[in-house]
């Protein structure tokens, strides 16, 4: 048993030292690494690496001003917070200095949430990430003005 050991260590230690099994190793980390990148690659090539322009608009500070905390978030859009008209919001798509704007307002108890794009063939419904994102901020204000933990 002893022998098996001597002659696997002798062996590796061998095979270890060859410039072939260095070089080899070198080039297979080289396309790994290149490999898992190609995506990130692809958009930096691309031109999609700049993130999606989002205006929100809070007409009756449902928020009470905590959209602000949307800006830290780390996603795929760029939020601008302000107080624009549905018309202010619409030419400023036109004018492609946002790609959508959200109009936050409260009726009945209820939040309502229009979602203005250039034309209705891209999106007639809030995207899932932005109402999810909005939604778990919102409960969370409410659960803090009730005095309750999450």
């Amino acid at each position: 048993m002893k022998d098996i050991l001597t002659v696997m260590k002798f062996t590796i230690k061998d095979m270890v030292k060859r410039k072939s099994f260095v070089i080899s190793t070198i080039i297979i980390l080289v396309l790994i690494v290149i490999g898992f990148n190609i995506p990130n690659l692809l958009k930096s090539i691309n031109g999609e690496d700049s993130k999606e322009k989002l205006l929100m608009v809070d007409t009756e500070d449902v928020f009470e001003g905590n959209l602000e905390q949307l800006k830290n978030l780390d996603w795929q859009y760029e939020v601008q917070i302000g107080k624009y008209t549905y018309d202010e919001i619409k030419q400023k798509i036109e004018n492609e200095e946002i790609e959508a704007g959200l109009i936050i307002e409260e009726k009945d108890n209820t939040v309502n949430i229009r979602y203005i794009v250039q034309s209705s063939t891209m999106m007639d419904y809030v995207p899932e990430d932005i109402a999810n994102t909005i939604s778990s901020l919102y409960s969370n204000i409410q659960i803090s003005k009730l005095g309750l933990t999450r």
